[in-house]
């Protein structure tokens, strides 16, 4: 699991580190050149937040939360495959917030007037923070996978709700910015976050609705005051 681990800490870790870097040297003092914000590639860099905090973010969850399922019934082989694409989706959402976060350093003035700017700043700690707690979690039965996993979902959950507040602010900024409406993909932001919470939601009930269209042997279903006849009873 260790090997399997260090290929994704070490891309994070170096990621990481040239972001660290880019931002430095935009922080660097230069000519006074009056910045422009330029109305493509605040498109560009919206459109990748959407692709991760809105989209691939919560995918990520609600598989490894189906997993639990799964993990319930003793099918580990299904646990495994819903912890990869959770781990797979996870890193896609991180890089595609490395590229935006790209283009808002190299295009963006950064002079953190706007609250959606300001977030974004908390938000992009949190989307580094979530996947590398990830990747050091303890196994089960260890004393402290409790508190990791606390941490972890902490983490994340924040990361979530932080990024779908923040794409309405993105959006309220660029209607203030360009003086254009965009009720439209408002809207359609806020009919996409309902399917994810239902989603979300019916997930704790899955198994339970499924196992509702089964017969169970163990337990015997009363309608009316009445217990239905077995199946090999004689008709009168």
């Amino acid at each position: 699991m260790l090997k399997i681990m260090r290929t994704p800490l070490l891309a994070f870790v170096v990621s990481f580190l040239m972001c660290c870097v880019s931002m430095a040297q935009a922080a660097t003092p230069g000519a006074a050149v009056p910045r422009v914000y330029p109305f493509h590639w605040i498109k560009v860099h919206g459109w990748l937040m959407w692709l991760s905090m809105g989209l691939l973010m919560p995918v990520a969850i609600i598989l490894v939360r189906f997993s639990s399922g799964y993990r319930e019934k003793g099918d580990l082989k299904t646990v495994r495959t819903l912890v990869y694409a959770h781990i797979f989706v996870q890193v896609i959402a991180v890089l595609a917030v490395i590229c935006s976060a790209v283009v808002a350093i190299t295009k963006f003035d950064n002079a953190f007037t706007y609250t959606h700017e300001r977030l974004g700043l908390a938000l992009w700690i949190l989307v580094w923070l979530a996947p590398l707690v990830g990747l050091i979690r303890p196994q089960h039965g260890v004393r402290s996978r409790p508190i990791w996993y606390g941490i972890h979902w902490i983490l994340g959950t924040a990361g979530v709700v932080l990024g779908f507040y923040n794409i309405y602010t993105g959006l309220h900024a660029y209607e203030v910015m360009s003086g254009t409406s965009l009720r439209t993909l408002q809207i359609l932001f806020s009919i996409q976050l309902s399917f994810c919470a239902l989603l979300y939601l019916t997930q704790d009930r899955w198994q339970y609705l499924i196992a509702q269209g089964k017969y169970s042997k163990t337990v015997t279903p009363v309608y009316n005051g009445q217990k239905p006849k077995a199946e090999n009873e004689n008709e009168v």
